[in-house]
């Protein structure tokens, strides 16, 4: 994967906090065990649709456009899988250790709303995700 510096066309949302400031928001802020142990992708989607919104940009599948610079990528490094048949193997694998809780990116399934959209595996079960604006 390319190394190199890619910024959002607008200001992101800054959160004041008590101690300082935070950029988007934190699960750990929540009440519920629920979402302070897996409330990630939530409060990175919430991010995300806040960002949209504040700036007035459509939401589609097709969101990269308003949402970075011409020269802006959005990385996602999650839990994720290749195919639907990794991560079965994976839960297969992992027995009762498997949370049935969590829902996991998988790639495959994802390819088909966001074609340019790219996925670097990490380990057999975890990869950044990305979405490349181009120009």
């Amino acid at each position: 994967m390319e190394n190199r510096r890619c910024c959002l066309r607008h200001t992101y949302l800054a959160v004041k906090t008590q101690a300082d400031k935070s950029f988007g928001g934190n699960q750990n802020w929540a009440t519920g065990y629920m979402m302070r142990k897996y409330g990630c992708g939530v409060v990175a989607m919430g991010d995300v649709l806040i960002y949209l919104g504040i700036h007035r940009l459509p939401c589609n599948t097709d969101l990269l456009y308003g949402m970075l610079r011409e020269d802006g990528c959005l990385y996602i490094g999650d839990v994720a899988f290749p195919s639907r048949a990794a991560l079965k193997a994976c839960r297969l694998h992992a027995g009762d250790l498997w949370d049935t809780d969590e829902t996991y990116f998988v790639f495959d399934e994802m390819k088909c709303f966001f074609p340019q959209m790219q996925f670097e595996p990490l380990s057999p079960c975890a990869g950044i995700l990305s979405l490349r604006r181009h120009a």
